[in-house]
């Protein structure tokens, strides 16, 4: 089997020094047309830098794919914004979006490559990047919401990094209970959920069928702790926001989806222009978002007001599906895949690595599903499919994923 590394003689010292440089301006970001970051443009150095000394990487097929895919989303959403008769800035947004994420995409797993310590370290400088740029450049809701848009992540991922180095075996599972129950109590209720998920790597097997047995647990795992937060919610345990949020899971036909209702207006408009979609900041029919409203209200979820000339999508697929049409939403369905294969796999990984692994793998697949993709989120799909792509499995099993 191939090796899906490249020597490390191959890097010229001064290019993994702007690497680790381009990670700790990760949070810095100014605005030419849309919001752009200081590690992006550094990391798409690099990617260009690549591209005209002709190095190779030798990767797994997935990472051949995904840029395969990269290049189909970005000619997707620049016939999608000119179909739909955008103006020029709306275009460059649409087709450098994509283009800047797998620039620094294909970057970071030129480096991690290299080996599983430039993973951690590049996950590490990372989250330190992040920390700094909450400080000087903080997002729109950090004020309000310091943890869930602020330093949650990041603290998280420092301690899953320090875990790792320091080897914090018997610390490590109390560390993420509590920094899930932080997560909780800001309001943070995804990032407590990923954290608690994580945590299950911790579990070893010995038999066979350990990947089979993981997976059962996290089918446990999800209504369990879905069942709590509804518990804690109601009782005013996480303070009175929760209260009305856990009253309105409860209150509506549809349960949990109602957490996500942005869901049933994206799959509306989807369907009304599968092909070309609505290019980038969408103008779709009002009637697709009354409809939206009236499916809503007619399954009990309160309708207090609404802008009718606004469509609400809060998802990396569906996001590229109403911009680019059904060809943009191709690279997100491979990450999608990529990532739930990593879950599933995920006790074939060395127990030092898999919590990493596994909380990349299941930030993933929630940001597919149900986050709203804009310039913050370039570098986090990097970062977490880089580190899903360069991180082996324990043994081998045939060809590279």
């Amino acid at each position: 089997m191939k090796s899906n590394s490249v020597s490390s003689h191959e890097v010229k010292p001064r290019f993994e020094n702007l690497y680790f440089l381009g990670l700790l301006l990760s949070g810095i970001s100014f605005r030419v047309i849309g919001n752009i970051y200081l590690g992006e443009l550094i990391l798409a150095f690099l990617a260009i830098e690549r591209i005209f000394t002709i190095k190779k990487l030798n990767a797994p097929k997935i990472w051949r794919y995904l840029i395969f895919a990269g290049v189909i989303w970005t000619f997707a959403n620049l016939i999608g914004s000119v179909y739909s008769a955008k103006n020029w800035n709306l275009i460059l947004i649409a087709v450098f979006t994509p283009m800047l994420t797998i620039s620094c995409l294909s970057t970071c797993v030129y480096f991690m490559s290299q080996s599983e310590d430039l993973v951690f370290r590049s996950v590490l400088l990372f989250s330190i990047g992040r920390l700094i740029g909450i400080v000087l450049n903080p997002l729109p809701y950090t004020a309000t919401y310091p943890w869930k848009f602020g330093y949650g992540e990041s603290c998280i991922l420092l301690f899953i990094v320090i875990s790792y180095y320091l080897k914090f075996v018997k610390i490590q599972l109390a560390g993420e209970i509590v920094l899930s129950a932080i997560s909780l109590v800001n309001q943070a209720r995804t990032l407590a959920f990923m954290v608690i998920v994580s945590a299950l790597a911790l579990i070893t097997f010995q038999k066979r069928g350990r990947n089979r047995t993981i997976f059962l647990i996290l089918g446990i795992c999800v209504p369990v702790i879905y069942w709590i937060y509804l518990n804690l919610g109601i009782n005013g345990s996480l303070g009175s926001n929760e209260i009305s949020r856990a009253r309105l899971l409860t209150a509506t036909d549809l349960g949990p989806i109602a957490a996500r209702k942005e869901i049933v207006f994206s799959a509306k408009a989807f369907l009304q222009s599968p092909i070309f979609g609505y290019g980038f900041d969408p103008v779709v029919n009002p009637k697709i978002i009354i409809s939206g409203y009236q499916f809503w209200a007619d399954h009990g979820y309160p309708i207090y007001n609404y802008d009718p000339t606004v469509l609400p999508v809060h998802s990396f697929f569906w996001a590229a599906l109403i911009q680019g049409g059904i060809f943009a939403g191709i690279f997100w369905v491979l990450c999608l895949v990529f990532a739930l294969g990593k879950i599933l796999r995920i006790m074939e990984f060395p127990p030092r690595n898999r919590v990493l692994v596994l909380y990349c793998a299941v930030a993933m697949v929630d940001r597919i599903l149900f986050s709203p993709f804009g310039a913050y989120e370039r570098l986090y799909v990097a970062i977490f499919i880089g580190t899903l792509i360069s991180i082996k499995y324990e043994k081998p099993h045939g060809k590279n994923p």
